[in-house]
């Protein structure tokens, strides 16, 4: 565990991710679960799999067993997690480029066919309500065991998404990447109206763009924002003169300024 949470803390900003599948039922509740990732600080997605199934599907002969799956989707590593050397996710994290969240947050989950309307607003980034009427599911006591555990799953996956994209906000805050941060909250401001995380999220991002001495931070983000869509694209030359425009005038003594000159010497760098 500590040597999961090590790797996690050190790779997880270059685009590693840990999803660790554990089993449920009555000798494994997910309460239980629960319990465990809290008390032990855990640094990674814990999927909960009756049965699991996965085993097979990654040829594991027992547990705990690991794989290392590149990002073509390819297992380039299998064995006991704590033998998972730093070594090889270097080698596999070498070109990638994390990507950056885009879009509204929605979630395409399986519910109980006398919920499709909260499918429906779950799909459509009505988060804040869905999880409001998720909660109330979960005490019908018409429900079957089955569906009960569809409801649990998808309320989970919304609790998810709200931590991590608080987290995703908090950490461009500390790092002083006011973009990105106000990003992270207005996404959760769209998709949790009627919910606490999207009153909270309203709140940060209050602060953050009335601040004036933050005026100049949050104009050199979004040009970086542009020059980094730029970069995927292909467009070095554009990024370059994006970036460049950061690095010079009013907005080189901004913390932003850094980072560019960091990009533009990377994006030289590969000629």
């Amino acid at each position: 565990m500590p040597h999961i949470n090590q790797l996690v803390e050190q790779y997880e900003k270059k685009g590693f991710l840990v999803v660790a599948v554990t089993n449920v039922g009555d000798k494994e509740p997910e309460e239980k679960t629960k319990e465990f990732i809290s008390a032990t600080g855990f640094r990674a997605i814990v999927a909960l799999e009756p049965g699991l199934a996965s085993m097979q599907t990654y040829g594991f002969g027992g547990y705990p067993s690991a794989a290392l799956v590149d990002p073509k989707g390819k297992i380039v590593w299998t064995g006991h997690p704590a033998r998972l050397e730093a070594g090889i996710i270097e080698e596999n994290l070498k070109g990638v480029r994390v990507g950056r969240p885009s879009g509204d947050l929605i979630v395409e989950l399986d519910l109980p066919e006398r919920y499709a309307a909260t499918a429906k607003k779950l799909r459509g980034g009505n988060l804040g309500y869905a999880w409001n009427e998720l909660v109330k599911a979960e005490k019908d006591s018409k429900l079957s065991a089955k569906d009960k555990e569809l409801v649990t799953a998808a309320r989970s996956e919304i609790e998810f998404i709200i931590e991590n994209e608080s987290k995703r906000a908090e950490e461009a805050l500390a790092e002083k990447r006011y973009f990105d941060a106000q990003t992270a909250w207005g996404r959760l401001v769209k998709a949790f109206r009627g919910h606490e995380a999207g009153q909270k999220a309203t709140e940060q991002l209050a602060k953050l763009t009335k601040d004036p001495a933050l005026k100049q931070e949050l104009l050199a983000g979004e040009r970086i924002d542009k020059a980094l869509t730029l970069i995927d694209e292909g467009k070095a030359d554009a990024a370059l003169k994006t970036l460049r425009s950061v690095t010079t005038g009013p907005l080189a003594e901004t913390a932003e300024a850094r980072r560019a000159e960091a990009l533009i010497a990377e994006i030289e760098a590969k000629g």
